[in-house]
């Protein structure tokens, strides 16, 4: 199956049987771009649940902030994503959001978006019960990277 991610092609190899079982099943993905040298490289496999289709399904954005969430350090690159979070909060779509929070890995997150994250959606966070893990998560990664958590998270520890 191909499919077209904010102008990237893409390659999905889904196991079609796997779709169609329980809430709690996994399905494997293997997602890589086509037409450049990573192509031809070896491609990892990402394990996803169901809860994640269901999430890609009403916010297809969330595949690329995940593939990228590394790089995301500047206003420009964060500006869309920023946006997508906030219309989800004001749209009071929690569940969404949470289901969003929930696939975030701390480790995997730029420098900036460690407190972004946070700090953008601290508002909500009686309505996000995610939001608390992503904290102790994001304390423990800064902590990781020399960085010190009670500064950076002043308000939000």
């Amino acid at each position: 199956m191909t499919s077209y991610i904010q102008g990237h092609d893409v390659t999905e190899a889904v196991n079609i049987s796997a779709r169609r079982a329980t809430r709690s099943s996994v399905v494997s993905i293997v997602r890589f771009p086509l037409n450049t040298a990573q192509s031809t490289a070896s491609i990892p496999a990402r394990v996803y649940s169901t809860e994640y289709f269901s999430l890609y399904k009403k916010a297809p954005w969330v595949s690329d902030f995940y593939g990228n969430s590394k790089s995301l350090d500047n206003v420009k690159s964060l500006l869309p994503y920023y946006k997508s979070i906030n219309e989800l909060l004001k749209n009071h779509e929690y569940e969404t959001c949470n289901s969003f929070l929930r696939f975030v890995k701390a480790k995997d997150l730029s420098d900036v978006l460690l407190v972004g994250l946070l700090r953008l959606t601290s508002s909500w966070k009686d309505d996000l019960p995610e939001w608390t893990r992503l904290l102790s998560s994001v304390t423990t990664e800064m902590s990781s990277r020399g960085k010190d958590p009670l500064v950076s998270l002043k308000g939000l520890i």
